[in-house]
């Protein structure tokens, strides 16, 4: 099983993921822009076709209202926008961690070793038998690290010494 493989094409599809919301996100706001922009647009057409006089000011008035609300949505996207990036870096994170959990690996020297699973501290040997830690000492048995998940298993002879 190569956990790298995984690790990358995990962190592609996050990606891809997190690109896709961004990317509909943005048409999304682009649509209310239009949206936003259309009955003013329709309105200075039809009084230009009908020969109604606009003033100046009424146009600047409107012209202002739409770029307020061009302002206020772009702010809103670029928090969103940061959201999704932050989430996706976290993710990221996240994926990264488990990766490292499963290629930990140590010396072939008959001592149980440190080992951070789940947040949780254990002693592991080469082999992948797993102890608690307790207290820099083994602790109970655990089980067997299989590369993904500690399994149970028929305990082994505990190793002679513990490496910090």
């Amino acid at each position: 099983m190569d956990h790298y493989n995984r690790f990358e094409e995990k962190q592609q599809w996050i990606t891809a993921k997190a690109e896709s919301q961004i990317e509909s996100l943005r048409a999304h706001h682009r649509d209310l822009m239009r949206t936003m922009a259309a009955p003013d647009t329709k309105y200075y057409r039809e009084s230009l076709e009908n020969g109604i006089h606009v003033s100046c000011e009424e146009i600047a008035r409107r012209r202002e209202r739409i770029t307020t609300y061009a302002h206020r949505l772009q702010s809103i996207e670029d928090c969103k926008v940061g959201y999704l990036k932050a989430t996706m870096a976290c993710y990221i994170q996240k994926e990264r961690k488990k990766y490292e959990e499963r290629t930990w690996a140590c010396a072939d020297d008959g001592r149980a070793h440190l080992f951070l699973y789940r947040k949780r501290i254990y002693y592991r040997t080469f082999h992948g038998a797993v102890w608690k830690a307790s207290e820099g000492e083994l602790g109970a048995w655990v089980g067997f690290w299989n590369g993904l998940y500690i399994s149970k298993g028929e305990q082994p002879q505990r190793p002679i010494w513990c490496c910090q």
